[in-house]
C-alpha cells in the first residue's frame, strides 16, 4: 500500500519515509500530485491531469483496474540433493505494489472520459455540443472502496459493495453474500461506475451537482451544491444519519433534520463532510442562529458514539445517534474538520 517493492519480500513495514510515485512522465512533463486518500491497506493519488492512481491491496476491487489478483514471476533459490538451481515461478497476490489508474468499465482511465456538453450559439441561435474531458476534483477512500469527484460533479465509486457502499445494485433482493438469492454480481466493483440516484445504472440518473465527498469505513456521502447532504452504504450504527432502522442502504438517501430543529425534515447548509469507521460529521452554516460566520461552520455528528465521538455535551448519550447533532455548544466557529477510525477532529 506504500507503492514501492522492498527489496525484502519478507519485510512488512517501512520505518522511515521513502519517496514514491515520482519520476511518472505524461509526454515531456513529469505529473506532479494535488491530493491523497488512504483505506484499510491501499492508498490512492490524485494527478495534477484529474486522473487517479491506486496500489495496496486489491482483494475487493479497491484499485480499480479490473483485476482482484495479479500474477508476478518470482525467482528463488531451490537446494537439492544434486545442487542448487534457481527457479522461476508464477505467484498470484491479492495485492500490487505497483502505481495504475483507475478506469471506467470501458477500460478508459477515470478523469480522462468524455462528455457531452452543450452551449448556446448566438450566431445560429441553436445549442451546440461538443465534447470535453472531466477531470476528477476529490478522492476519498473508506476501508476496501473509493469514491472520485469529478469537475463536473458527479460521483464514481469502485471496491468493496457488500454494504452497498459503492451505491451500485441491480437486484431487489440485495447484495448480502449471506442472503439467498442475492446478485453477488456487484458484490465487488473492479473498475469505477458512476453513482446514480436509484442504486442502478439503468434505473435512474447520476448524482449530480456534488461538491463534497467523504467515505467512512463502509459508507459513503456527498454533499450538494444547494447545501444538502445525502449517504449511502452500512447503517448498521446509523451512520448515514437518515434515522432509520435500515441496516444498509443501495441507493443514496439524504440526511434526515437535526436534533436542535426536528422541523426541518433534512439538514441543510452542509458545507463539509467527514466520515469514521461508524460514524460522521459535518460543517453546517446556522444562519438562523446567528452561527456560523466569516466562512466558520457549526459542527454536527451522528452514528456510533461509544467512543463519544459525536456528542461531547450530553454524559448519557451512549450507542447510536440517528441524526445529526450538535457535537458541542462551543462548537460554532469550526472551518475543518476530519475523522479517524472512532474518533472526529475540528
Amino acid at each position: 500500500q506504500l507503492g514501492f517493492s522492498s527489496a525484502d519480500p519478507l519485510s512488512a513495514y517501512q520505518n522511515t519515509p521513502v519517496r514514491t510515485l515520482n519520476g511518472i512522465m505524461n509526454g515531456d512533463k513529469e505529473i506532479s500530485f494535488t491530493a491523497i486518500a488512504a483505506g484499510d491497506y491501499f492508498t490512492l493519488a490524485l494527478d495534477n491531469f484529474g486522473r487517479v492512481w491506486a496500489t495496496g491491496l486489491a482483494s475487493h476491487g479497491q484499485l480499480g483496474r479490473n483485476a482482484r489478483s495479479f500474477e508476478v514471476e518470482v525467482t528463488h533459490e531451490v537446494t537439492t540433493p544434486e545442487g542448487t538451481t534457481m527457479v522461476t515461478e508464477t505467484v498470484t497476490y491479492d495485492y500490487s505494489p505497483e502505481w495504475a489508474l483507475v478506469v471506467l468499465e470501458d477500460g478508459t482511465p477515470l478523469g480522462t472520459n468524455l462528455l457531452s456538453k452543450k452551449y448556446f450559439d448566438e450566431t445560429t441561435g441553436t445549442y451546440q455540443y461538443y465534447n470535453e474531458t472531466d477531470p476528477v476534483t476529490a478522492i476519498a477512500a473508506g476501508a476496501n472502496h473509493a469514491l472520485a469527484l469529478t469537475q463536473s460533479g458527479f460521483v464514481y465509486a469502485w471496491g468493496d459493495n457488500s454494504r452497498g457502499q459503492a451505491g451500485i445494485n441491480r437486484d431487489a433482493t440485495g447484495i448480502d453474500p449471506s442472503v439467498e438469492g442475492a446478485d453477488l454480481s456487484n458484490l465487488y466493483l473492479t473498475v469505477a461506475h458512476p453513482v446514480t440516484k436509484g442504486g442502478s445504472p439503468s434505473a435512474s440518473a447520476r448524482m449530480d451537482n456534488i461538491i463534497r465527498i467523504a467515505a467512512g469505513g463502509d459508507s459513503s456521502y456527498a454533499v450538494r451544491y444547494n447545501g444538502t447532504a445525502f449517504a449511502w452504504g452500512d447503517d448498521r450504527e446509523k451512520q448515514l444519519g437518515d434515522d432509520s432502522t435500515a441496516q444498509y442502504r443501495i441507493a443514496p438517501v439524504q440526511l434526515a433534520g437535526t436534533t436542535d430543529n426536528l422541523n426541518a425534515e433534512h439538514i441543510d447548509q452542509v458545507i463539509d463532510l467527514a466520515a469514521g469507521s461508524g460514524h460522521a460529521a459535518a460543517l453546517r452554516f446556522d444562519t438562523s442562529a446567528g452561527l456560523g460566520a466569516n466562512g466558520a461552520g457549526v459542527l454536527y455528528g451522528w452514528g456510533s458514539n461509544a467512543f463519544k465521538q459525536v456528542s461531547l455535551d450530553d454524559s448519557t448519550a451512549q450507542g447510536t445517534i440517528g441524526r445529526a447533532s450538535r457535537m458541542s455548544a462551543t462548537a460554532d466557529s469550526v472551518r475543518q474538520i476530519a475523522a479517524g477510525y472512532r474518533g472526529t477532529l475540528a
